[in-house]
């Protein structure tokens, strides 16, 4: 996991110091809701589109079912994706600084799928990691296998997200078409996720102490505020999803184009039974 995370940062140009600067922003979040909320009100858009659709649940799948002989998938997910073009210049006009506008974020996360019938599958992904969780999940309904040409499906999914004070709850729905090969399966699709959230900061006076941050008089007792924001994309993607021989090992690669901007690459690996 370690290596993986690693080899992201270098492909979306993080050094490590960099990437703590972007997700380890805690403190100063909290000082911005503590001193000018209507800076925080304001930046909430931002990063609602670049945390909480970001880093959304991926089911790096086609859209035939995994079945039920034993259909099931323990795999590991690498992804980057694009920022949106304002995602620095927006954090720092509300006084966050994240250094340079990085053009990519990585996503990782631990997959786990199963086939609950011949037309029916689910899958879950999460990660959580020094206070960084996110999970999230889908349903994938086989609406139409004929015996000649593409099998089409409906997947549903859910995201939930915690990440440094922003929270977010992220829907998605999409349409998808595969064909099934000796090998591998191909696949295309379009679908829309939205997602709802914002920041949600509390501070008792000790912990904004400990943080080095001065309350106004009026929340000498503690603070607890939160704001609000929606976002939403399409995206059409495409994959491709291979079994590695005999080995039980299967890989998928997926690339997508989003309406805002925050196009991804990416790739699930690991079993395939």
């Amino acid at each position: 996991m370690r290596v993986l995370w690693l080899f992201l940062l270098s492909l979306s140009r993080l050094t490590p110091s960099a990437s703590a600067q972007i997700f380890d922003f805690g403190s100063q979040i909290a000082a911005l809701a503590a001193q000018q909320q209507s800076k925080l009100q304001a930046v909430t858009p931002t990063l609602l589109q670049n945390f909480g659709l970001g880093q959304d649940h991926r089911a790096y799948s086609p859209a035939s079912s995994l079945g039920t002989a034993l259909g099931l998938e323990i795999m590991v997910e690498a992804t980057l994706f694009k920022t949106t073009s304002d995602f620095a210049s927006s954090l720092a006009t509300a006084g966050l600084n994240i250094g340079s506008n990085p053009p990519s974020l990585p996503a990782l996360k631990l997959h786990l799928a199963k086939g609950l019938s011949n037309r029916v599958d689910f899958g879950i992904s999460t990660i959580f990691y020094q206070g960084y969780f996110t999970g999230g999940g889908h349903l994938k309904f086989v609406v139409w296998e004929p015996e000649e040409g593409l099998t089409w499906a409906l997947r549903v999914g859910y995201n939930v997200l915690n990440i440094q004070y922003v929270v977010a709850t992220t829907y998605s729905v999409q349409v998808l078409a595969s064909r099934k090969l000796d090998f591998a399966e191909p696949y295309i699709g379009f679908g829309y996720h939205y997602a709802v959230g914002g920041v949600h900061v509390t501070l008792s006076p000790q912990s904004a102490v400990a943080q080095g941050i001065v309350l106004p008089a009026q929340y000498a007792a503690g603070l607890d505020l939160t704001t609000s924001s929606a976002a939403g994309s399409l995206q059409s993607f495409i994959g491709l999803a291979m079994f590695l021989g005999p080995t039980g090992l299967k890989l998928t690669m997926e690339g997508a184009y989003d309406s805002i901007g925050m196009h991804y690459i990416g790739m699930k690996f690991g079993l395939g039974l």
